[in-house]
């Protein structure tokens, strides 16, 4: 199913898929109850700004080692 994004169908607006939307709302219901539940969403994500995930990253071969 495809939702209409963007202005109030004037112009300039594009077809969206409603499963994002709709997934985002199940996350924060399921958060609602198990608040701990949405970290799991970030499993995979990291954080540029911390040397910790950066170094994993570097010795999983996933990002080249520092030359600075």
């Amino acid at each position: 199913m495809r939702a209409l994004k963007g202005t109030r169908g004037t112009g300039g607006a594009y077809m969206k898929d409603i499963v994002y939307l709709e997934g985002n709302i199940r996350c924060w219901q399921i958060a609602a109850t198990h608040p701990e539940r949405i970290l799991y969403g970030d499993i995979g994500k990291f954080d540029i700004t911390n040397e910790r995930h950066i170094r994993a990253l570097q010795q999983l071969h996933i990002l080249p080692e520092s030359t600075t």
